[in-house]
């Protein structure tokens, strides 16, 4: 699996997460789009519970890649994708490009998908 998670913050949240469920993963600092760039990214702060109660709101400058290059060489079987509009940049690869990986997990954020 491959971790595609902007926000170094969470990162100790995920690499416990993958520890304990023994899951073969990678995590990467960077985001998905249709292009590689450097984005502005807003993001609220979360305590190690993972909850929202500081509501300490923090931006940060962020590479992302192109979605499509990132799954031609990833070899995932899994693509869990959870941050605001990353979807809709899926809406545009190709089938065979899509195929390459057998499960997606895509949380929709946008109201125009």
């Amino acid at each position: 699996m491959i971790i595609s998670e902007p926000v170094t913050e969470y990162h100790p949240i995920y690499r416990e997460n993958v520890r304990l469920n023994q899951v073969n993963a990678e995590i990467h600092v960077k985001g998905v789009s249709d292009k590689d760039r450097v984005i502005a990214v807003p993001y609220v702060k979360t305590d190690n519970g993972f909850e929202l109660s500081q509501k300490e709101h923090s931006e940060m400058k962020m590479k992302v890649r192109n979605v499509t290059d990132i799954i031609d060489k990833s070899g995932a079987d899994v693509a869990n994708i959870d941050y605001e509009d990353a979807e809709k940049y899926f809406v545009n690869i190709s089938n065979k490009t899509l195929g390459k990986i057998s499960s997606h997990i895509i949380e929709i954020h946008s109201p125009e998908i």
